[in-house]
């Protein structure tokens, strides 16, 4: 059974890092587009996002990624599964934000 979703934000040498686990999908998806929302509406403008512990993320956790940028942030994808890697590079999200190379970890 795959982890539980959570959504965790701390600072980390200035600058906000959006720490997601367990699957990003149609049920929860919104959660991450509300807590991109909130981080442009502070004022955050550079945000990393740890994405290493997601286990599965479809089209609308993608459309999340793009709100947040639509909403203004430099979205980093600072750590990455293997399987989410590979959702961002087939839907092109890797030319429109810095992605980095996938932990083996998952």
């Amino acid at each position: 059974m795959p982890d539980p979703f959570a959504i965790v934000v701390c600072h980390d040498s200035g600058r906000p890092v959006v720490h997601v686990r367990g699957e990003v999908d149609l049920t929860n998806a919104d959660t991450m587009t509300e807590a991109l929302r909130a981080l442009s509406d502070v004022g955050e403008h550079r945000v990393d996002l740890d994405l290493e512990e997601v286990a599965f993320m479809d089209s609308t956790g993608v459309r999340s990624l793009l709100d947040g940028l639509r909403f203004g942030l430099d979205l980093h994808v600072v750590a990455t599964s293997e399987r989410v890697h590979r959702v961002l590079d087939i839907a092109g999200v890797d030319t429109l934000l810095e992605v980095a190379a996938p932990s083996s970890t998952r």
